[in-house]
């Protein structure tokens, strides 16, 4: 016998209803530890609605790497701007592995560094627009060889 399933956004979800369909691309997966309720796995899911945005721009205002603690794991993050082609600016902070690589690679800002991020994660905070990796989902070049870097370096 055969079902179907309704498949719901995320956003359709509310409290009214117990049982729902939602189709979900798993993220990031970690376990947790907990003295008084023992170890759990923890996860990242996404909407299969959420888009996920390709931002690219020349290094602006790179600040230093920090290590942050997420849980008990440390993590690089790294702060900066980028400028687009038209000369608009966006708030960037990466973390992880891409955080890492970047502070290899942009030794400071205003160098004529420029950064690619594939699969974004765009958000509005406080009135401003801010992008960030996606854990392990987004890929951060550095200077990739594309026009659209090209036509950045030239400007």
């Amino acid at each position: 016998m055969d079902t179907i399933f309704n498949i719901n956004s995320l956003s359709d979800v509310s409290p009214i209803k117990f049982a729902w369909s939602i189709l979900v691309k798993l993220l990031h997966t970690w376990i947790s530890s907990c003295h008084q309720f023992g170890s759990s796995l923890e996860m990242v899911l996404t909407d299969i609605n959420v888009r996920k945005y390709n931002v690219i721009g020349e290094v602006l205002d790179f600040r230093c790497q920090n290590i942050v603690k997420f849980g008990r794991k440390e993590m690089t993050k790294v702060e900066f701007n980028l400028r687009d082609i038209k000369n608009q600016r966006i708030q960037c902070c990466i973390t992880g592995k891409s955080a890492e690589i970047f502070s290899q690679k942009v030794k400071q800002s205003n160098s004529g560094d420029i950064c690619l991020i594939r699969f974004a994660r765009a958000f509005n905070y406080q009135g401003e627009w801010k992008v960030t990796n996606a854990f392990d989902s987004s890929l951060v070049l550095i200077n990739p060889d594309i026009k659209e870097a090209k036509a950045l370096k030239q400007k």
